[in-house]
């Protein structure tokens, strides 16, 4: 018995990030034949050298490639974006869903819509806080946060920054006017 672990470093003079996720993968089907007992996939952020972003991406790619391997996803919670986790469990749920998996879920919303799924999700949420805000009413305790907090934009400053890049305007203009 015995386990494996993955963090998905890629240095620049190592093999390309795409190699190695996919020897990841093939590497839990081997394993899985052979007595592994489980996966462990790291996440790390800060690190320039393709420590990896998003485990439960590489997890759904391991878990269609084995069929009992348990995987145990290692995250830093203080540092795990709540919005990013839940952007990369939709598009997992998504894909699952019309059964394909989250690459060719990626590739139709690119060759569709120009864009990815999590971008289209944010933009989204992005527009349906500013309909809430345009329907707002600071008179009855309305605030930006709130509004951005119920679309899961759960940091203020990134919040009004993508609001002014998309309306030209701040959140907090749209809610006065």
């Amino acid at each position: 018995m015995f386990t494996m672990r993955f963090d998905m470093r890629a240095p620049s003079f190592g093999a390309p990030a795409a190699a190695l996720y996919s020897a990841a993968a093939d590497m839990c089907a081997w394993a899985e034949t052979r007595g592994c007992i489980a996966a462990v996939l790291c996440e790390h952020h800060g690190s320039d050298d393709g420590y990896l972003p998003s485990p439960i991406v590489l997890a759904s790619a391991i878990a269609a490639r084995t069929q009992r391997l348990p995987l145990n996803i290692t995250v830093i919670l203080p540092f795990y974006d709540p919005v990013r986790l839940a952007e990369d469990l939709s598009l997992l749920d998504i894909a699952r869903t019309v059964s394909i998996t989250p690459r060719a879920l990626q590739y139709a919303f690119r060759r569709h819509l120009d864009t990815t799924p999590t971008s289209y999700l944010r933009k989204v949420r992005l527009d349906r806080a500013h309909t809430d805000l345009l329907n707002a009413d600071p008179t009855r305790g309305d605030t930006v946060g709130s509004i951005a907090m119920r679309w899961g934009f759960l940091h203020l400053g990134n919040f009004a920054a993508s609001y002014r890049d998309a309306y030209g305007t701040t959140p907090r203009q749209t809610l006065r006017s």
